[in-house]
């Protein structure tokens, strides 16, 4: 899978995890399968202490092969397709970890 064959959103967001290079995106609400960009998204970046560069000076721009989390996180995006995604964890910009809350019924 490359950049140039996801949707705006899933650009957005891999930019943005990019960017961001270590942290996390807090309140990330999926529908129908694309992450939503609105007021409730928070961003909490990481700064690690004792290297030359926190973060990236900029995203690669242009087309480019996906990394094998990068595919995950957007395949378990279609699996979801309507959801709420309290923490996604980066690590040198590339997805790591979700949390999920889960409602258990009797």
């Amino acid at each position: 899978m490359r950049r140039q064959e996801l949707s705006r959103d899933r650009r957005r967001l891999l930019d943005l995890m990019r960017d961001m290079s270590y942290g996390r995106i807090e309140n990330l609400t999926i529908r129908a399968g694309e992450p939503v960009f609105d007021e409730s998204l928070r961003l909490v970046r990481e700064v690690l202490l004792g290297r030359k560069a926190n973060g990236r000076a900029s995203p690669p721009q242009g087309d480019f092969k996906l990394k094998a989390q990068q595919i995950e996180v957007f395949e378990y995006f279609d699996r979801l397709q309507n959801g709420f995604i309290p923490v996604l964890k980066v690590q040198d910009g590339l997805p790591f970890q979700l949390q999920l809350e889960e409602r258990v019924t009797t």
